[in-house]
């Protein structure tokens, strides 16, 4: 996958966000989707001026030959509106990488904390381990670090993708090792118009939305709280099913995106991830699937998550402005 244009439109507005400085550590030298001209197209979008005179143009990746033509180098991209510093994360030299260890092994100690911005592109999806790159990926990162992933969830299932993982298997560790912020975003496009625009939609944590329980106390009361007995409801095109356990609290959802649109299976559908680590984050705390949870754990996802979805940090967004051209919602991305 590398680094296509839709997620090259979502780092340079997280940059916008919070600026993305210091040290980059990328799983892999991802292929970036973008010539010289697109580069500076997307970077004008943003009222960004690109900080170098000359793009490199990548002759070392292996994706590149599929796109046909001349497209930009990674280390370019990222200096064209930063100043940070890119290292090359992978099992072997392959590529230029200038970090060698396997990522399906827990990352040395010595490079715990070393990288203000982790990028991946689609390694998890393609590693034998997918739950410890994504730990090595949280370790990696600093105490306020970001971490930014891209992987399959539908669209390269028996054509590529080793494994495949669900909007809430990231979600949940997030939640679980106390992150400062998540989003969980589906980016889905029709594989039979595979260079049509990609939509995106964020994923919503089960249960409760910010705008249905504006307080923490409220969320709590409403699941808690009195016999729920047995009931389902619609709210913006979701659908919960509420029970109450003898021993547990279940909050079960079904398909949900951010604008009420049913995500279907047979769509190609890729799963990005922005997460930011707080001071009391972790990495190595496993989280239990949803109906597993005891009282104590649901509470602590229900406590990330609320605070996940009060953050400032939105995709998509009104100052996040895609370069689809007569766009009539600001879901829609070119690829």
């Amino acid at each position: 996958m590398g680094l296509p244009r839709y997620i090259a439109q979502m780092i340079v507005a997280e940059h916008t966000y919070r600026p993305i400085t210091g040290t980059i550590v990328s799983y892999g030298n991802n292929t970036v989707h973008l010539s010289p001209a697109e580069a500076v197209e997307l970077l004008a979008t943003f009222s960004i001026r690109p900080r170098i005179e000359r793009f490199e143009i990548d002759r070392e990746t292996y994706g590149r030959e599929s796109l046909g033509r001349d497209v930009i180098t990674m280390r370019s991209f990222f200096q064209s509106f930063s100043d940070a510093e890119l290292k090359i994360v992978d099992v072997s030299p392959y590529e230029g990488a200038e970090l060698i260890f396997d990522l399906n092994e827990a990352v040395p100690p010595a490079l715990h904390g070393i990288a203000d911005f982790v990028y991946d592109g689609s390694v998890l999806d393609n590693l034998f381990n997918p739950a410890m790159g994504l730990r090595n990926a949280s370790a990696l990162a600093k105490a306020d670090g970001r971490i930014v992933m891209v992987n399959d969830w539908t669209k390269n299932l028996g054509r590529g993708s080793y494994v495949s993982m669900s909007p809430d298997w990231y979600l949940d560790y997030f939640s679980a090792n106390n992150f400062a912020d998540a989003k969980v975003l589906l980016c889905k496009s029709d594989r039979r118009r595979p260079q049509d625009r990609v939509r995106i939609f964020e994923w919503e944590p089960v249960g409760f939305n910010s705008e249905r329980f504006p307080s923490f106390d409220q969320a709590v009361r409403y699941f808690f709280d009195g016999d729920l007995g047995q009931c389902t409801f619609r709210k913006d095109g979701a659908r919960f099913l509420c029970f109450k356990g003898d021993d547990k609290d279940y909050v079960l959802s079904f398909s949900r995106c951010d604008d009420g649109e049913d995500v279907r299976l047979f769509e190609d559908i890729v799963i990005a991830t922005v997460a930011e680590k707080g001071s009391g984050s972790t990495f190595e705390v496993n989280p239990s699937q949803l109906v597993y949870r005891d009282g104590q754990r649901t509470l602590q996802y229900m406590i990330s998550c609320l605070k996940f979805m009060r953050s400032a940090r939105r995709y998509p967004s009104k100052e996040y402005r895609p370069l689809a051209v007569e766009v009539r919602d600001l879901g829609l991305f070119e690829v």
